[in-house]
């Protein structure tokens, strides 16, 4: 079986696109502030309950050993954190987009 990426290569693009907006803008734009609440919660497991979304079979095709799992509960750590620092989440976490 190939690489596993998490939301497919519909997130994959999304996530690129999102990386190189952020870099290329010197602020932090509503557009970015939704798009990056997107991605946290695809990698929040947000999208995954409804089990004809596609993001749902994606992600149970993810062995749960795998050390992927770990990047992604790292990288959505990580991601929080720099939301909140930006003002983009609050204390209790939930999205303001």
């Amino acid at each position: 079986m190939g690489k596993v990426v998490p939301g497919g290569r519909k997130w994959h693009k999304r996530a690129l696109s999102f990386c190189d907006d952020l870099a290329s803008t010197p602020e932090l734009t509503s557009r970015l502030r939704r798009e990056a609440g997107a991605i946290l919660a695809l990698i929040s497991l947000d999208l995954v309950g409804d089990i004809e979304n596609e993001e749902a079979a994606l992600f149970a095709k993810i062995d749960v050993s795998s050390p992927i799992v770990d990047e992604i509960c790292l990288l959505k750590d990580e991601m929080e954190d720099a939301m909140r620092k930006a003002g983009c989440l609050p204390v209790n976490g939930e999205l303001e987009v």
